[in-house]
């Protein structure tokens, strides 16, 4: 094999590894504990019983994407700029955008809940931030 064609397959492969040690430090730890109870979080939220607005539970569950979205954008980060995605400001400060619209999710649906009799339509708010999602998912891949 060419010397091009071995340096590309490695480095392809140390970019698709570059996060398999996660597992074994300690936040890859917490991560793979913390799943499981987050997930009884959000059942338990959903549950009609506790009457919980439906735009809050959808921005409770737009969590989850936020936190998958910073797993391929470390790589990213890291297979094309070599650096933590905390340095690489425009993935990280992107991923934090998606931790906003999160924040923003939640307070208006237990606003709009607790201001008003009938619940909202919920579809806009929520067509906006998975285009936001998209956006985001669409400008780590490009």
């Amino acid at each position: 094999m060419s010397g091009s064609v071995t340096d590309g397959v490695l480095s392809s492969s140390s970019e698709l590894m570059s996060f398999s040690d996660q597992g074994q430090n300690l936040a890859g730890i917490f991560f793979q504990a913390s799943l499981l109870p987050y997930l009884a979080f959000l059942y338990f939220l959903g549950f009609r019983g506790n009457r919980t607005p439906a735009l809050g539970n959808f921005g409770w569950q737009f969590l989850l994407l936020f936190v998958l979205s910073t797993i391929p954008s470390g790589i990213v980060s890291k297979g094309n700029y070599g650096v933590s995605l905390a340095d690489c400001d425009w993935l990280h400060g992107s991923a934090e955008a998606l931790l906003t619209i999160t924040n923003l999710l939640i307070v208006a649906g237990f606003r709009n809940a607790s201001t008003k009799s009938e619940q909202p339509e919920i579809n806009k708010p929520r067509l906006a931030a998975l285009g936001a999602a998209a956006a985001f998912f669409g400008a780590c891949f490009t």
